[in-house]
């Protein structure tokens, strides 16, 4: 029986203007990654700078978290995969 893959789909992790760059990204997506590993599930993102964000500087932070690009770094998809499924 093969078994299905499971991913959490990230949308959107808005910070407070304020509180950016003060390392609460870094601490939710860490959560976030833990809940994938503790569940052996995928995260699939996709970056844009619709909000304004520098995409260059988006790359990077995930990179950090182990995110790889699917395709090329002009689509922006972005997947994380979970420990167990290493």
């Amino acid at each position: 029986m093969m078994m299905a893959t499971i991913y959490i789909y990230l949308i959107s992790i808005k910070i407070k203007e304020s509180q950016k760059l003060k390392g609460w990204g870094s601490v939710i997506i860490s959560n976030i990654i833990q809940l994938a590993d503790e569940y052996n599930v995928r995260i699939k993102l996709w970056i844009t700078n619709i909000y304004g964000s520098d995409l260059k500087r988006l790359y990077s932070f995930y990179r950090k978290f182990g995110f790889v690009l699917i395709k090329n770094i002009n689509d922006g998809y972005m997947i994380y995969y979970s420990k167990k499924s290493c």
